[in-house]
């Protein structure tokens, strides 16, 4: 009888054990699935929606405005300065693939902002571009980009010429400054010494309520975020502004990228799956 109990006590043991060395197999390659997907996610990058780096229009030589001859992609301002010489956003084979920003009537501050054509409005994305100083007329400027913009509200990245710092060599501050048009502001911080032959590259990426930019010229570098009000979609674009004097500069490679959705629907199937493999 003993013998009889241990063998059927064995063979419902060994029954156990393999199902739940099965179960564990579930449970292990399910966790491997979990892990590879949190991996492949955290490695996506964000699908690009819009972009220009300014090498596909008329090279000619002549100066071409943007609002022309890239009607198809680009809002640029139609709105001049009254008297204004020159009051433009520049294309051609004469400035090397790039595009000009360019007011030349002096003492007028005027924001010029180019507008891409997105497929439609974007409340999360990320917007970038490289900015480079007109030589000789960078005094006073600021270089931006723009998201969820429209006709009354945006959030701005913006590099801000911060005055001379050292009147022995004429070098120049530059500082970052994050706004947008409810009022938040981050103030003007400091990001170095400009390096005037390096270009300034700029990253904004608004998210929720969130905004964090990034900003880095020759040697220096800095990303910070800060809250935003501004949540509806909009547009995205670059710009600058002339502050008081001829300001002019140089844009190239402007990117606007989708940010990735969250995989909830897919993290909530997988923990269905767990529960599931517990209850068998």
């Amino acid at each position: 009888m003993n013998s009889e109990m241990e063998k059927l006590y064995c063979e419902k043991k060994i029954k156990f054990n393999s199902k739940g060395r099965r179960n564990m197999v579930k449970k292990i390659v399910l966790l491997v699935v979990l892990a590879a997907f949190a991996l492949c996610v955290s490695g996506t990058s964000a699908a690009v929606v819009f972009e220009d780096n300014f090498n596909s229009y008329d090279t000619s030589g002549y100066p071409l405005d943007l609002g022309v001859v890239g009607a198809d992609k680009w809002y640029t301002p139609t709105a001049k300065p009254a008297g204004s010489v020159s009051h433009e956003i520049l294309v051609g084979g004469w400035n090397g693939g790039r595009v000009q920003v360019q007011n030349s009537y002096w003492g007028e501050n005027v924001d010029l902002t180019a507008y891409a054509k997105l497929p439609s409005a974007m409340a999360n994305c990320t917007v970038t571009v490289v900015a480079l100083a007109f030589p000789g007329y960078e005094n006073a400027a600021t270089y931006y980009i723009v998201a969820r913009a429209t006709e009354t509200s945006f959030v701005k990245l913006a590099a801000v010429d911060g005055g001379i710092v050292d009147e022995e060599t004429e070098a120049r501050a530059l500082y970052v400054r994050l706004t947008d048009s409810d009022g938040g502001a981050s103030g003007d911080i400091y990001l170095g010494v400009w390096e005037k032959a390096s270009v300034i590259s700029m990253s904004l990426t608004v998210n929720g309520n969130m905004a964090t930019a990034s900003v880095t010229n020759g040697s220096s570098t800095l990303t910070f975020s800060g809250a935003t009000t501004v949540l509806d979609a909009g547009y995205a674009g670059f710009g600058a502004i002339s502050e008081w004097n001829y300001a002019e500069g140089f844009f190239d490679n402007f990117v606007v990228s989708d940010i990735p959705e969250p995989a909830t629907m897919f993290l909530m199937a997988v923990g269905l799956a767990v529960v599931r493999f517990r209850k068998k």
